[in-house]
């Protein structure tokens, strides 16, 4: 005899979907710039998000009038805190939601819970990769101020490697709390 999933089970199977996404966006490219000047307008764009949440080296690709030119930046001195943080935070959610959706199909009385955790923890990870932006710096450089660090990136706009991230982070977020309040509520009748 087949055992029907519950709806509560389908979101935090979506949810879980949406959380491994949100865990390969990072693979996009961190930040971008634009500048004009007499040579023309220059568009810089900083590779992979991952490179400023774990450290390493980033590429950088500066395009003037058409012409693209790719360098390595030197190596990053570590890993940017807010981007390590919120990166962590979404590793404990996903583990959290894979938990919960598990409790859930067994129909356990903790289920519901977890999943609400989850999702709150998916929903704090978004929020900070939203929120990575002036952090950033400090893995280029780690002895610069708050100051030069918000004039740094006062010209640059987050890429799709955070923003992606963190939109993917507040969906699965919605849907896993959305699970969770499903599941709750289905318990009651």
């Amino acid at each position: 005899m087949k055992k029907k999933l519950s709806l509560a089970t389908i979101l935090a199977m979506v949810a879980l979907v949406i959380g491994v996404a949100a865990l390969l966006l990072p693979l996009a490219s961190a930040y971008s710039s634009t500048a004009t000047s007499v040579l023309g307008t220059a568009t810089t764009v900083v590779g992979s998000a991952y490179a400023f949440i774990f450290g390493g080296a980033a590429q950088t690709t500066i395009t003037i009038n058409g012409s693209a030119t790719t360098t390595a930046l030197p190596t990053l001195k570590g890993p940017a805190p807010l981007a390590i943080a919120a990166w962590v935070i979404l590793v404990v959610a996903l583990l959290a939601a894979l938990v919960g959706a598990y409790m859930a199909m067994l129909k356990g009385k903790k289920g519901a819970l977890v999943l609400v955790v989850a999702g709150v923890l998916f929903v704090a990870s978004g929020i900070l990769f939203f929120s990575v932006k002036n952090s950033l710096p400090l893995a280029i450089t780690p002895d610069i101020s708050a100051e030069d660090a918000a004039e740094l990136m006062e010209k640059c706009n987050l890429d799709f490697g955070f923003v992606g991230t963190a939109i993917a982070a507040l969906l699965a977020g919605v849907v896993t709390i959305g699970a969770g309040l499903i599941k709750t509520l289905s318990k009651k009748k």
